[in-house]
Order: C-alpha cells, then sequence, then structure tokens
C-alpha cells in the first residue's frame, strides 16, 4: 500500500478511536513530514551541502505529551538510501519503526519514503531522533520533547521558560566522502574542525566571530536545559560559568516507582575493545597496513546484506548466526598493558544473543586495554535499562556485585563505560524483537563493537511483536527474500 494512503487510513482510524473510546481522547496523534535532502550552510568562512531534515539543523524538535503517538512520514532526498532512529523510544512490541540499518529495516532509497508509527508510552523528559545509517546522523539529528502527560505536571518545580540545546562537531569536508574512504582504506576517521551548540560553533574558531548560539535568561529565574549530544565520537561535558547545574531525575517514590530486577535469569559479560585487522599484503592504511575495527567479546560486527529483523520474522537462512557468546572467549587482565597478541585480530561476524520473554538479565560491560583504551557509551535499543554499578579496573563478580544500588539507580537507554573500567546494568526482556546493542561513538560502531539480542515473543499476543508494515523498504538483495531455498515464510509464533 502506498505510504501515504496509510498515513491517510491511520488518520481516520485515529478519528474513529476518538469519537467511540473518550477515555482515550487525552491522548494525541501527531502527524510530521521529514524531508531529508542536501542543504547548503556555511560554517568557518566555507560553505557546502549537508544532510538536513526540512532544511534545518539541527532538525525539527518535536513535542508532544505522555501517551502520544507520532506518525512521522520520512521522505528521502538524499543521493544514498538512509533511516532514522528514534533514541530512547521502546515503541513495545513493534520494533519495525526501530531505525537502525541491517538491524531493523534496509535503507529508504532515494526517492522514496517510509512513515514511521511511533507510540510513546512510559516516556518523558528528552529524547532524540537521528540518521542511523553510515555516518548521516552528523547533520541528521533533533530533540523530541515529551512533557508529563495532559493533566499531570513535572515531578519538579515547572521552569521559567526552557531550551534544547544540541551539542555537535562540524567538518569541512565532506562527511561521507571522508566515511567511504576511511571504511576503504581501513584509516581512522578524521577529526572535526569544530564542535557546535545548536549548529554553531561559537566565537573560538577561525572566521567564526559571527557564529554563535545565544540563550536570553532573567536573573532569579529556573530555566530547563535539554541536551543532546550529537557529537559522532566524543564525550562532551556541558557548564554554564558561574552557575550551578542539577540534573533533574526521579528517585523512586510513590508516583516513579522502580522496578530493579532483585534476581536474575541471565548473566552475561561483554567486553569492549580496540582491534586490528589484517589485510592483503599490508595494503590497508591502519597501523602496520592493517584496518581498525573493534570488537565485544572479541567479535567485529559485520553488517549483513539483509536486515535481521525480516530475517528473523520471515526465518531466513544465512543472513545470521545466534551465538553469540555470554562471557568474553578468553580471560585475562582486560586493564594491564600486557596482553595475548591473538586478541588484536577478533573474529567478524553477524551474530546475535537470544533472549527468553520476561527474562531478567544482568549485562557487566568490560572495557580493556586492547591496541588503545577508551571509554564508551553503549546504548541499547528498544530498552532502558537500570546502572546498577560501576568502577574502575577489572570486574570482580564476587565482589562489586556486594555495592550494587539495588535501590533507586539510575533508568536509562545509555551507559558510559569507564576508561579501563566496567558498568553494570539489569533489565527484564518484555520487548519483543531485534534490538542492536552498540557503542554510540560512530567510529567505534563503524569498526564493529556491536551485537544484536533478539527476544522471543511471549505467550499471548498482547506480549508478541506485532506484523511488519507492508511498505518495508527493500533491500537490495531483496532477491534473498524471494529464495524459496532459504525461507520459511511463516512466522514461528504462526507454528
Amino acid at each position: 500500500m502506498n505510504p501515504h494512503k496509510v498515513l491517510m487510513l491511520l488518520q481516520i482510524l485515529a478519528c474513529l478511536a476518538a469519537c467511540f473510546f473518550p477515555l482515550q481522547a487525552l491522548s494525541k496523534i501527531h502527524y510530521h513530514e521529514f524531508v531529508v535532502a542536501p542543504t547548503p550552510y556555511t560554517r568557518l568562512c566555507e560553505t557546502k551541502d549537508i544532510l538536513t531534515v526540512n532544511g534545518q539543523f539541527p532538525g525539527p524538535t518535536l513535542y508532544l505529551n505522555k501517551g502520544d503517538k507520532l506518525l512521522v512520514n520520512v521522505i528521502n532526498n538524499a543521493p544514498y538510501p538512509l533511516t532514522i532512529h528514534w533514541h530512547g523510544l521502546l515503541n513495545p512490541m513493534n520494533p519495525w519503526h526501530d531505525g537502525p540499518e541491517y538491524i531493523t529495516m534496509c535503507g529508504i532509497k532515494p526517492g522514496e519514503n517510509f512513515t514511521h508509527d511511533l507510540q510513546f508510552t512510559t516516556e518523558e523528559g528528552t529524547l532524540w531522533y537521528h540518521a542511523h545509517s553510515d555516518w548521516t546522523r552528523v547533520t541528521v539529528h533533533g530533540a523530541v520533547v515529551i512533557y508529563p502527560a495532559v493533566e499531570t505536571t513535572y515531578p519538579f518545580p515547572a521552569p521559567h521558560q526552557e531550551y534544547v540545546v544540541a551539542l555537535g562537531e562540524w567538518w569541512l569536508l565532506d562527511v561521507m566522502y571522508m566515511f567511504q574512504k576511511k571504511v576503504s582504506t581501513g584509516a581512522d576517521f578524521n577529526k572535526s574542525d569544530a564542535y557546535l551548540i545548536n549548529s554553531q560553533p561559537g566565537a573560538l574558531y577561525n572566521c567564526s566571530a559571527a557564529d554563535i548560539t545565544r540563550f536570553k535568561f532573567e536573573q532569579g529565574k529556573t530555566y530547563l536545559l535539554r541536551l543532546l549530544n550529537g557529537a559522532m565520537s566524543d564525550a562532551l561535558f556541558f557548564a554554564i560559568a558561574n552557575h550551578t547545574l542539577t540534573i533533574e531525575r526521579s528517585l523512586a517514590s510513590e508516583d516513579h516507582p522502580v522496578d530493579v530486577p532483585q534476581e536474575v535469569d541471565i548473566k552475561l559479560m561483554f567486553t569492549v575493545s580496540m582491534n586490528l585487522e589484517n589485510c592483503p599484503n599490508a595494503s590497508c592504511a591502519g597501523i602496520n597496513g592493517t584496518r581498525f575495527v573493534s570488537s565485544m567479546n572479541n567479535i567485529s560486527f559485520a553488517n549483513p546484506k539483509f536486515d535481521i529483523l525480516e530475517a528473523y520474522y520471515w526465518s531466513m537462512k544465512g543472513i545470521y548466526r545466534t551465538d553469540f557468546p555470554s562471557f568474553p572467549p578468553y580471560l585475562f587482565n582486560f586493564t594491564s598493558d600486557e596482553y595475548p597478541d591473538e586478541l588484536m585480530y577478533p573474529e567478524s561476524g553477524t551474530r546475535a544473543k537470544v533472549l527468553d520473554y520476561n527474562s531478567t538479565v544482568e549485562l557487566v560491560f568490560q572495557a580493556t586495554n586492547l591496541l588503545k583504551a577508551d571509554n564508551h557509551p553503549m546504548h541499547l535499543h528498544g530498552y532502558d535499562f537500570y546502572v546498577v554499578g560501576r568502577g574502575f579496573g577489572n570486574f570482580d563478580p564476587d565482589k562489586d556485585p556486594l555495592n550494587y544500588n539495588l535501590v533507586d539507580p539510575p533508568l536509562e537507554n545509555t551507559v558510559a563505560v569507564p576508561y579501563l573500567g566496567w558498568a553494570a546494568v539489569r533489565f527484564k526482556a518484555n520487548n519483543p524483537g531485534v534490538w542492536l546493542l552498540h557503542c554510540h561513538f560512530e567510529r567505534h560502531f563503524t569498526w564493529g563493537m556491536n551485537t544484536v539480542f533478539i527476544v522471543k515473543d511471549g505467550p499471548t499476543n498482547e506480549t508478541s511483536m506485532l506484523p511488519p508494515p507492508t511498505y518495508m523498504p527493500k533491500c537490495t538483495d531483496s532477491d534473498l527474500l524471494f529464495n524459496t531455498e532459504s525461507v520459511d515464510l511463516s512466522h514461528p509464533s504462526d507454528h
């Protein structure tokens, strides 16, 4: 069915629902159109075309209330395929609209479109959307502001005014050209030429004296700043000179309860490492003719030719494997300067981890000193998790859990794994589908620091993954879907 007809049908159904189910009328459906296209922008006295949403960089901020629905029609006028991810949105039972290329969908081809159906349930505060294909998110991103549900209020005193503060980066060269060149040669990526606040570099760079983002404040008033980090491969720190900032979050209370798993069904430990890959005749541009790669549990993720979600749903064979290791294949002093040389060269593969529905999971991320230590912002799609512990050095499975915070830990979708340290998270696997887990530093993600959780359906229709929309983008290798030797067209839940 034509996506525009789908959007019209959804609008009609929404009107009927409001008439026949007035109790749901407090929740709204919001409609947006995103036209992603090259747009000339000038920064640091040089002009180039960048990808934008509706001509804006950052993209337009979307506003809604807790419990609302978004329908966003993405029209791709870029010269290459792209996808949009809704960072931090759970969208229960409906992974088809999550957005990461090769994981839940193939790219929207140039000149085509895709309508995202996004249901906001427990989310409140500030999330964001961004492109999730190659390095297109460098300029294709924006904020999603979720106000409290209608007839409720903030869990803190209402501010006088609020601003979105989008941090980012700027390259003078064409970023997609850089991406393609570095991926083909195996070299490291260029550092950016400037950092940005709401797309402006500020006055400290050459030829940028007038390029300043300004906010107006009135003395004595309280302001809410909604921050997002759109930088590609950097952890950024934010401060206001001579002022104190308070991070607003709800602690455990009757209105904002926590549900930290006290008992765990599945324990996992994933190392996150920087690595190398040998090239024929030392022909690559990395160290000593190698290629830069990265890994989790010594597996460097290889993107498939067909998205994993559709392959899982249609029981396609040969697209991915389900034997991602639960623990590091080799135990060593992860943070030492000395380590086995063979660990520098990981295995490459498209390997996923399968979780039973409603199982409780503890996942410990362990940073290593392979090649070069770094911190790693690890992001899980389709879930929030409780960050129950964090520390430096090697995780001690006997001692460190004794200091877990199981009372009021922060609920996050991204956890910062410290430099040469570890972080422990817990969550309940109650959102069926295929969900990407990856480092949000783009260079690490590009090099393979990711894997996929496949969460099985529950026992009922209400706890099972929804069927795919009829207008999913076609994969380049779409003939795979119709290869009757490798495809069982019945879904496992139908058996």
